[in-house]
């Protein structure tokens, strides 16, 4: 009796290091896999096509702003002008989001 009580005292110190193992490697991996909620998800996903995208739309008012006819027209210009700081406030809004994100992840 004095052998199986040693054994099965064995086993268990066994298994609970296991576990103690298995709880650690599990805590250390939570705090690396870190998610993002669907919603978070999905616009991570979508995050460098939009950033490209407006990035392109800056570039476009850019090259209008600078065509004669648009120079030429005070009002037209104006606007242009506007559009073009709208936009790119966008792109910074954009990117400041993209690191929101990205520090969620890390």
């Amino acid at each position: 009796m004095g052998n199986g009580t040693r054994e099965n005292t064995a086993a268990l110190l066994q298994a609970k290091k296991a576990q103690d193992q298995k709880s650690a490697v599990q805590t250390e991996s939570g705090k690396k896999a870190k998610r993002l909620s669907y919603k978070e998800q999905r616009e991570w996903d979508q995050m460098e096509q939009v950033i490209l995208e407006t990035e392109h739309q800056v570039l476009a008012i850019q090259k209008e702003i600078e065509s004669p006819e648009v120079a030429q027209d005070v009002k037209r210009l104006q606007e242009r002008c506007n559009a073009l700081a709208e936009t790119q406030k966008k792109v910074e809004t954009l990117y400041a989001r993209w690191q929101e994100l990205e520090a969620k992840l890390s």
